[in-house]
């Protein structure tokens, strides 16, 4: 009696070795299944992710410079001849 006793305890022990170690079998099988679902989705992002090209500076093209006229200067005008408003009578 005493021997099936110890056998059942034992059973017991390995039984909930067992279940923990089904725990950590099964977390480690979901820790790999999320490793392959990110590595699933940064390849498929790189794929939609357009390259960067190299930005091309513009060649600066000359400016074209406006043709100057030249402004036309008043021409003096003769200052009336008359009464000077500066002579007092």
């Amino acid at each position: 009696m005493e021997m099936a006793i110890a056998d059942l305890d034992r059973a017991q022990e390995l039984l909930f070795d067992l279940g923990r170690s089904m725990q950590y079998q099964q977390v480690l099988f979901n820790l790999q299944d999320l490793q392959n679902n990110l590595q699933s989705l940064q390849q498929e992002q790189r794929r939609r992710t357009p390259t960067p090209q190299p930005t091309r500076r513009p060649v600066p093209q000359p400016t074209p410079q406006p043709t100057t006229q030249p402004t036309p200067q008043p021409t003096p005008q003769p200052s009336p001849q008359g009464d000077d408003p500066g002579f007092m009578f």
